[in-house]
């Protein structure tokens, strides 16, 4: 998305622009993972489906994309790679977009989605999400009673970060992520930065945060980690990685043994 305009950039022309860019994603998906429409009551998106059925609690999944762009299409290779490695479910969902639909519409969808997950599954999910889908997954457990979720985990999330060292070091390189991107996403979403880290409880299901080292969101990843010391929190950092990175675990295989680490993760939640 070389040129794109993330601080006043049409939100139509970016989301075109970012469908454009994730689509040669598409053929690094593995074949044997089976992708369907997500249509049961309260769900709209893909569900996946390793080869030969899956075991154990599905995933519930929000994409990322800054509340602004995204959907279950743009992230299909992720998700996809992450139904293989982790051997679940994943139900990769939509939510409304900003600036169209202001904060908090975009938490109460989450919740919503993982109500109606729920109520069709009859069992317990585990949820998880990428940048400003990290903060959607935390936002959707919120409510839930003790075993709904059994854990969630966060891919390095957006956490209403907007001055740090990580986005001093590696913000001026990277257009969606710089310090004046970053404000006007958050003002474009129509939340105050506290009140993105005030919506994430401090107690419930265990949690995941996987972090990249070369990321300007790093410090919204340790900052998350800090938030959640009451809580049973996991912290991991993929060392020499971007924003992002989970995207490619069709050409590199270090994307793949991190989504495996997940599934491992998951699979010592049960």
């Amino acid at each position: 998305m070389s040129g794109a305009d993330w601080v006043d950039g049409d939100p139509a022309a970016l989301r075109a622009a970012y469908i454009t860019e994730r689509a040669p994603l598409d053929a690094t998906a593995p074949p044997e993972v089976r992708v369907e429409p997500e249509t049961r009551p309260g769900l709209d998106g893909l569900r996946f489906t390793p080869a030969g059925g899956a075991a154990g609690a599905p995933i519930l999944y929000f994409h990322g994309g800054g509340w602004m762009v995204g959907s279950p299409e743009t992230h299909r290779a992720l998700c996809a790679w992450l139904a293989l490695l982790s051997g679940r479910r994943v139900i990769s969902v939509r939510y409304p977009l900003a600036p169209d639909h202001r904060y908090p519409a975009q938490r109460e969808a989450a919740r919503g989605a993982l109500a109606a997950l729920l109520q069709a599954e009859g069992g317990p999910v585990f949820v998880a999400g990428d940048s400003a889908g990290g903060a959607m997954a935390l936002w959707a457990a919120e409510a839930r009673a003790a075993g709904e979720v059994l854990g969630v985990a966060a891919f390095y999330p957006a956490f209403g970060v907007t001055a740090s060292p990580s986005i001093d070091r590696f913000g001026p390189g990277h257009e969606a992520l710089h310090s004046a991107a970053i404000a006007a996403m958050y003002a474009r979403l129509g939340a105050r930065p506290a009140q993105v880290q005030d919506d994430v409880p401090q107690g419930g299901a265990p949690v995941l945060v996987l972090a990249a080292s070369h990321d300007p969101l790093y410090d919204d990843s340790a900052a998350l980690f800090d938030h959640l010391s009451a809580r049973d929190v996991t912290f991991w950092t993929a060392e020499g990685e971007a924003h992002a990175f989970l995207h490619h675990g069709g050409a590199r295989p270090v994307v793949r043994d991190w989504l495996r680490r997940v599934g491992r993760w998951m699979a010592e939640h049960p």
